[in-house]
């Protein structure tokens, strides 16, 4: 199934990592080989503990939410599950109860955790019990899904390589009030995306605000970020401040209309060398 059909009509925001399009890319083989021992134990105990190898059994991870705050959210996994096993450790929690829903069981555990089987490589997991029935109608098409949103203009905009892709209808609603800027109020929908291209890192960030005013407000406020940190690498050593100016030169934003959009475009295998001597660093 399609991200964006896991998720419900009225679904706020979604985030999709495809881990087999990751896992495909030089991104990926040079982490590997520079984080091999980190990344390796990492793996090592999901292997232990699930009997999942995050690397080779696993298609992709969907996060999807209804509003603010992680007890509105859904996880879905889709890959390889061993059923049996996985119900055998949840079994062994004091809280662990089924609950009967059509033809699914939903399961509870460790408090409010709660999760369900939708077929055979498909498992969808969250703190509402009614989020993840909510769930199940979707994936089993009693319930419309984000396809039938405006937000599927959005997602059908994002190219099939990318490894890690995310849209909300709206920033402003996902964040505290008390923390919200007055700017922030003025946004709508946004979509990111995260993909390699000829052994590049590209990232993609576009935002929809109110009015074109607003979107250049906003790239103003960036733009002198981005200028008051070049000022800073100034008492960096020299090397660090070339490496992080030369970050910052590989970053583009530009203003359409009331439509934000920033690009940030960078070599694989040097943005790794950095992550590795640590020169990205304060």
């Amino acid at each position: 199934m399609q991200p964006i059909s896991l998720a419900p009509e009225n679904a706020r925001w979604l985030i999709h990592l495809d881990v087999r399009q990751f896992v495909s890319t030089q991104l990926f083989d040079l982490l590997m080989a520079d984080k091999k021992d980190e990344i390796t134990h990492f793996n090592g105990m999901l292997a232990e503990k699930f009997k999942i190898d995050l690397f080779k059994d696993v298609n992709g991870i969907t996060i999807w939410g209804i509003g603010k705050g992680k007890d509105n959210a859904v996880l879905c996994w889709d890959g390889k599950l061993d059923k049996e096993f996985i119900l055998a450790l949840l079994k062994l929690n004091k809280d662990f109860k089924e609950i009967p829903y059509g033809k699914y069981t939903v399961y509870k555990w460790e408090g409010d955790h709660f999760g369900a089987f939708a077929n055979d490589h498909l498992a969808v997991a969250g703190e509402d019990e009614n989020a993840i029935k909510h769930a199940l109608d979707v994936i089993s098409g009693k319930k419309k899904s984000l396809t039938a949103s405006n937000l599927m203009t959005l997602w059908e905009g994002i190219p099939p390589d990318a490894f890690l892709k995310a849209a909300a209808h709206n920033i402003a609603e996902l964040a505290d009030d008390r923390e919200a800027s007055a700017i922030l109020k003025q946004t709508g929908m946004v979509f990111f995306m995260a993909l390699e291209r000829n052994e590049n890192l590209k990232l993609k960030l576009k935002l929809t605000t109110d009015k074109p005013e607003t979107a250049n407000n906003i790239h103003q406020i960036v733009m002198g970020f981005m200028a008051l940190a070049k000022l800073k690498q100034q008492d960096k050593a020299p090397d660090k401040e070339m490496k992080f100016l030369e970050l910052l030169n590989h970053l583009t934003i530009n203003v359409e209309n009331n439509v934000l959009q920033m690009e940030f475009n960078y070599p694989s295998k040097d943005l790794v060398e950095l992550i590795s001597q640590g020169r990205l660093g304060h």
